[in-house]
């Protein structure tokens, strides 16, 4: 998969899911980078046990729509953030994802999985569609470093279980181990693995 392009630029434009012509719009589904691959449609299929979710038809904060129900790694694997050194925090090391040999193992580092997050952030109501698949830690690029937890993304909707993709390919099921503030565990979501990210680091 390619990078999360907009990762690095202020108007959030671009998705690995899709692309919008103004941060307030929707994201439109046929027009992401994986469109020529995805049939007649160009969308990513919503996972269909992701149900009762808000749209951006139905709340102005569901951002993400059109990413059905799944989120990529796109600050790790669609990043650089691991090797290159940012001191004048441009993100550049954000504007480049991973070449494939660049992947330590491949069997074990995540790419996809299934992922939301609750909304709104005092005391969540419902769900939305997420794009990000998030890892324990957030990556400092400047020098490369882990360090402060994340808000968790990844939703264990399938009665306790998630679904990963990794980077060879091949898909799990995995069930939490580390959960979430109490506002994120309401609604099945957390962290699978040690709490760490090293199942998600590429290198």
């Amino acid at each position: 998969m390619p990078a999360a392009r907009d990762i690095a630029e202020a108007s959030s434009l671009e998705r690995w899911h899709g692309s919008r012509k103004a941060g307030s719009a929707p994201f439109d589904g046929s027009s992401g980078p994986p469109a020529p691959y995805l049939g007649s449609s160009g969308r990513s299929r919503a996972c269909p046990a992701f149900q009762g979710f808000k749209t951006a038809d139905s709340a102005p904060n569901a951002f993400e729509s059109s990413c059905g129900g799944y989120g990529y790694d796109s600050r790790r694997v669609g990043s650089q953030c691991y090797l290159i050194s940012d001191p004048l925090n441009t993100n550049a090391p954000n504007a480049h994802g991973m070449d494939p040999v660049q992947i330590r193992d491949p069997t074990r580092t995540a790419m996809f999985c299934d992922c939301a997050f609750p909304q709104s952030f005092g005391n969540p109501k419902y769900l939305i569609e997420y794009s990000f698949a998030e890892a324990y830690f957030f990556v400092r690029d400047s020098p490369p470093v882990e360090s402060g937890i994340v808000s968790p993304s990844i939703h264990f909707r399938h009665r306790g279980w998630v679904n990963v993709v990794w980077c060879d390919g091949h898909v799990s099921q995995e069930r939490m181990t580390t959960p979430g503030p109490e506002k994120f565990t309401r609604f099945n979501i957390g962290w699978f693995g040690p709490p760490e990210n090293s199942l998600f680091d590429p290198y």
